[in-house]
């Protein structure tokens, strides 16, 4: 079994592997959705399960690197257990601080709540009835956070590898079809 590796923006592909878990959810996607837009992170493994997603849909792809994974700096691509020994985390690390040349915990929610903020107007603007989000997993569950206001960091959504959560997005009330399916 490979060691365990610390992914954040590190720019991987999809692995076969990947690709046969979003081939499995494209199907899915194209026999219950029609999106109007789909919305992609530019890290390689998103953009590519975007594009996938996409193949039967047609839909307007865009790439935005807004919504790559939180920055794990130093730690990116770096095995668990190197990254124990060369770069210990406190138990105790602040929302505020973050690892050697990566982003708090703060900044990434900030990142991501004014992507969010963008995609939800122009999607009011433009009218698009569905829009889809392939992200990653820290992503994804900061903009279920913030659509459903829940507090700060102290609770968190899993998100597996080609997961797929569906919310409805009312002016004034968001729907949680199903999360993490």
């Amino acid at each position: 079994m490979p060691p365990v590796r610390h992914e954040g923006q590190a720019d991987y592909p999809l692995t076969n592997r990947g690709r046969e878990q979003i081939k499995k959810l494209s199907e899915f996607t194209t026999g219950n959705y029609s999106f109007d837009r789909i919305y992609s992170s530019t890290l390689k493994r998103a953009k590519e399960s975007a594009e996938i997603i996409n193949h039967d849909m047609n839909s307007e792809l865009v790439v935005l690197d807004e919504l790559m994974e939180m920055s794990n700096g130093v730690l990116a691509a770096m095995t668990k257990e190197e990254a124990k020994i060369k770069y210990p985390l406190p138990r105790d690390r602040r929302a505020h601080e973050s690892v050697e040349e990566g982003e708090s915990l703060i900044d990434f929610k900030y990142r991501i709540e004014n992507i969010l903020s963008k995609i939800k107007a122009e999607a009011e603007r433009e009218e698009l009835a569905q829009i889809c989000i392939v992200g990653h997993g820290g992503t994804i569950s900061i903009m279920i956070q913030l659509l459903l206001q829940t507090p700060s960091f102290k609770h968190g959504f899993m998100n597996s590898d080609a997961g797929i959560s569906d919310l409805t997005v009312h002016s004034d009330r968001v729907i949680v079809n199903f999360l993490n399916r």
